[in-house]
């Protein structure tokens, strides 16, 4: 038996997979296929005839297959309002509660009607959110220490050129500390190198705490850190440093033992941006570390000035 034209495209647009709905110049339905329908968890007859922002309403309300994602419905529909007011064609992705993704298109057709369509791409956007995932990981595993999750070495001084050489010589003054976990070999002689694992990742928890959020923290090798101090004069710096030493020296350990205490060296050093290298700092941020380790430990030293002593 033969069909015409559009009696075969009138079957096809009710049996596709695709999501099919035009909306009239006023923005309501004249059209929606069964699978469009299905998005907003209403019959094809409670669809037609009515504005497109009603039926936003109802699958918000219902909380449909559609996700939208909001606590304030009424400034998603603006904003949708906004979007939906354009000539030619755009695409888009949505995705539903049940973790299906669609990759949207709308058409304005020259008689002011909109045409949507959705064709669901969950499979690529599952691989594509993969590969984002994966790139995230290995930036992480490139850039962070494992046993930390800190800076690493590498990085700390790649970011370190990059800050020194972007900001102006002009402005103000950083600080650079380097810090050392006193007698740090006696607590894997002591408690086993698991604790000692322990006692470097619990201290790179509290660091990040105790620094700004634009302060640049790493591990710079074992027991030996480095802090990034953007921006900071060395009273500040200083005033941060000492933050740092007394709070570790105030710490309870019970997971090591009742009595056990950590205290910390730490050497600091104020640099004019764009003035010295990076690894010149370090070197010189370490010299005060020195200092402070043979002066006795548990102290602050800052290049240039006398020791601050717990």
């Amino acid at each position: 038996m033969e069909m015409d034209v559009q009696t075969i495209l009138n079957e096809t647009l009710e049996a596709t997979q695709v999501g099919i709905n035009i909306c009239d110049s006023d923005d309501r339905f004249i059209y929606c296929n069964p699978a469009c329908a299905k998005l907003f968890n209403l019959p094809v007859e409670r669809i037609l005839g009515r504005s497109w922002f009603d039926v936003m309403r109802h699958a918000y309300a219902e909380k449909s297959i559609l996700a939208i994602d909001t606590d304030d419905i009424e400034a998603w529909l603006d904003k949708a309002r906004h979007n939906r007011q354009f000539d030619g064609y755009r695409t888009f992705e949505l995705d539903t509660r049940d973790g299906r993704w669609f990759l949207c298109s709308e058409y304005r057709h020259p008689s002011g009607s909109l045409v949507f369509q959705a064709t669901e791409n969950t499979r690529q956007k599952r691989l594509e959110l993969q590969l984002i995932e994966t790139k995230r990981q290995l930036e992480e595993l490139v850039s962070h220490d494992d046993l930390t999750g800190l800076f690493n070495r590498r990085y700390f001084l790649e970011e370190l050129n990059r800050t020194l050489t972007q900001t102006d010589p002009q402005f103000s003054d950083s600080s650079l500390l380097m810090i050392d976990l006193d007698y740090f070999k006696s607590i894997n002689d002591n408690y086993g190198h698991a604790s000692g694992d322990w006692v470097l990742q619990e201290f790179s928890h509290m660091l990040p705490e105790l620094l700004r959020p634009y302060d640049q923290a790493a591990r710079i090798g074992g027991e030996e850190f480095a802090v990034f101090l953007p921006g900071t004069q060395s009273v500040e710096g200083q005033r941060i440093a000492e933050r740092i030493r007394k709070a570790v020296a105030e710490h309870n350990w019970p997971d090591i033992d009742d009595d056990f205490q950590l205290t910390l060296s730490i050497g600091g050093i104020t640099c004019r941006p764009g003035v010295v290298a990076p690894d010149e700092l370090l070197a010189r941020a370490d010299k005060a570390l020195y200092q402070a380790k043979s002066s006795g430990r548990n102290r602050v030293v800052w290049e240039g000035t006398d020791i601050s002593e717990a």
